[in-house]
């Protein structure tokens, strides 16, 4: 709808409605309250004019008047700001407001200006269609209601005792007529606007269509690559049009005015002329194929036939469009050949030859989906990858469509995809498939899926017991690799006590024996044996005594420094390499271990004590006589008394 009522009866600029440019529904609601603002300030000076002039009038009520003619003044401010909806919404509230006071000062709800609520009710109405209606109505109804409550209460002036329920509702029966009177002409008027406007833009619209059509149709025909013949019932050529002068081999000047049989091979011109006669026979447009032998070979032509409208039925004239299909024929047989070749050795190739379409349904299936799978074509042909992918194969084809939907949307050139699905078989079994697939797009997005789908399950099976042969030869190799760390720990190390053996230790001290001499440091050995120690054996049993043998060696290795080493020499003699240990340290340890020992209070035996022999290594000495220092050392402290630790000389 097109109003401008800002500019209606010429207004001046300052009191014109401002116009919206691009929103004319906005510019009419502007045009709208502007009026209503203008004629309501009207009113609210011709009653303070008049109440001056007569004295009539209460000073309150043209106080009233004088702030609601400066707050129209605001709403006009805010017209201009383009706040229209402001305007809108103050004007209805201030209104009601206003009227009510105004009312409420002249002091009953008997005087004159009671009526002035209709007026509000039909501006409401106005702005607010609808829904202004049902509110003005109610809204001027709660006013008159509380003015007839204030005065009935001796609230106002000059009450009146003659205002009563029955005026409340003949008020209200006033604005609800007033109202729907009003909703009446609102719906009238806009209908009969849209029907106007409606009309009006139909009329516009099919003047537009008939011209582009025109244009349209006139361009068409002026670009056609096609011959374009006018032929009467006869056979006769009377006009043409041609942007090809070679189409038929020949010049259309050459053909003009003659018969098509002068010009054209017999079966070719009778083709034509049964094409017109069918043409005039059912008025409807028909068609027909002909073929012409030329230099570069055979070419095809597609003939299209039509009553031109206007011409008299004595001397009836048809066009006849000609278009050379010579190419496409080419096409459509290279395309056949290679649909056809690519057919067979998909029917006859051992893996499943699949296509599924844009919609994600299987446009074809080969043969081979029945000796791998059990389903016929049929059966899964127009279904989706779910009925032959696994459940979980299934998401993975989900996903990939996924993405290859985002590459196409971001501009990405889309993947290949190649997987290993497990396909479902009609019998319920599942076999493995190495699935190949490539999109087709083209430029409204994806065409076509085309895809391999091999059998693999012979190949998964021998992956699949390669794979156990292989566990089998880890667990083999691990258990060998566990036996011979087992052995070679049995070979170096006391089977009761857990610590290194004779033969070990011998190494241990040999190797040390040559650092000392390369690198002239210093490295001592001691050699304990465990007192009356038979007698232990004796009066305890062997049991205790290993057990005995066990516990010592635990609290002597608790002791030892980090890279000192402990073996069992024989029985109950141990001894001890200590690298990097001068013999007054060694017997410091020496002392520690004799101490430790004795304080230790064993289960059965309660106290035992140990007899130490401590050397240290002098350069260029044998083992045999490192060994026999401190084994003299040892026999000195027994000899001594027990329980003690003795130097080598």
């Amino acid at each position: 709808m097109t109003l401008n009522l800002g500019r209606m009866g010429q207004l001046p600029s300052w009191l014109a409605s401002p116009v919206f440019e691009g929103d004319e529904e906005k510019t009419y609601q502007a045009g709208l309250v502007n009026i209503i603002v203008l004629a309501s300030i009207a009113f609210a000076c011709a009653v303070m004019v008049s109440g001056a002039l007569d004295g009539t009038m209460p000073f309150v009520t043209l106080i009233i008047d004088l702030v609601a003619c400066l707050v129209m003044i605001q709403f006009l401010l805010w017209l201009r700001r383009g706040r229209v909806a402001w305007a809108r919404l103050g004007l209805v509230i201030f209104g009601l407001v206003y009227l009510t006071a105004a009312t409420a000062s002249l002091g009953s709800i008997c005087r004159p200006t009671a009526a002035i609520f209709t007026f509000w009710v039909l501006m409401v109405g106005v702005l607010f269609d609808l829904r202004g209606i049902v509110l003005g109505t109610v809204g001027a109804s709660l006013a008159i209601l509380g003015l007839i409550v204030a005065e009935n209460a001796h609230w106002l002036v000059s009450p009146s005792q003659g205002s009563s329920v029955s005026d409340w509702v003949t008020y209200t029966a006033l604005f609800a007529f007033t109202s729907g009177l009003t909703y009446y002409i609102n719906q009238g008027t806009k209908r009969a606007l849209m029907l106007a406007q409606t009309e009006v833009v139909q009329r516009q619209q099919t003047e537009i269509q008939l011209y582009a059509t025109q244009n349209k149709l006139q361009g068409i025909i002026n670009g056609l690559p096609d011959l374009l013949l006018e032929v009467s019932l006869d056979g006769v050529i009377h006009d043409y049009r041609s942007p090809c002068a070679d189409l038929l081999a020949t010049t259309p000047e050459a053909f003009l005015g003659k018969n098509l049989f002068e010009f054209l091979p017999r079966e070719a011109a009778q083709r034509v002329i049964d094409a017109i006669q069918e043409a005039a026979r059912s008025g409807l447009s028909s068609g027909t194929t002909f073929a012409l032998e030329q230099p570069d070979g055979t070419r095809w032509f597609e003939l299209s036939v039509s009553a031109k409208p206007g011409c008299d039925e004595q001397d009836q004239r048809f066009i006849c469009l000609s278009r050379d299909t010579t190419m496409r024929r080419r096409a459509q047989n290279a395309l056949l050949v290679s649909e056809t070749r690519h057919r067979v050795l998909a029917d006859n190739a051992r893996d499943i030859v699949w296509s599924t379409s844009g919609s994600g349904l299987l446009s074809y299936v080969s043969p081979a989906v029945e000796t791998v799978l059990g389903f016929t074509p049929d059966e899964v042909r127009q279904q989706t990858m779910e009925v032959m992918f696994a459940p979980t194969s299934f998401a993975v084809w989900l996903a990939y469509i996924q993405q290859l939907k985002a590459d196409c949307s971001a501009g990405n050139p889309p993947e290949s995809f190649r997987q290993e699905i497990l396909c479902r078989c009609k019998d319920g079994s599942t076999v493995w498939t190495d699935v190949m697939a490539h999109p087709m797009f083209n430029d409204e997005g994806l065409v076509e899926i085309v895809g391999v789908s091999r059998d693999i399950s012979e190949h998964k099976r021998l992956m699949q017991e390669l794979e156990q042969a292989h566990d089998v030869a880890q667990a083999a190799k691990q258990a060998l690799q566990s036996a011979n760390e087992e052995l070679s720990k049995i070979a170096i190390t006391d089977p009761l006590t857990g610590v290194y053996n004779r033969r070990h230790f011998i190494k241990v001290a040999d190797t040390q024996r040559a650092q000392v001499q390369r690198y002239l440091s210093t490295v001592s050995m001691l050699i304990f044996d465990i007192d009356h120690f038979k007698s232990i054996n004796d009066n305890y049993g062997h049991p205790t005594g290993d057990r005995v043998l066990i516990e010592i060696t635990q609290l002597v290795s608790s002791a030892l420094r980090q890279g000192d080493v402990l073996a069992r020499w024989g029985g109950e003699e141990f001894v001890v390499i200590m690298p990097q240990c001068d013999a007054l340290e060694a017997m410091q340890l020496a002392e520690k271990l004799r101490a430790l020992i004795a304080a230790h209070p064993f289960a059965e035996v309660r106290t035992v004590t140990v007899s130490l022999g401590v050397a240290e290594f002098k350069p260029c000495e044998s083992l045999d006589e490192w060994f026999k220092r401190v084994d003299l050392a040892l026999y000195a402290a027994k000899s001594s008394g027990r329980n003690m630790a003795r130097l080598a000389a």
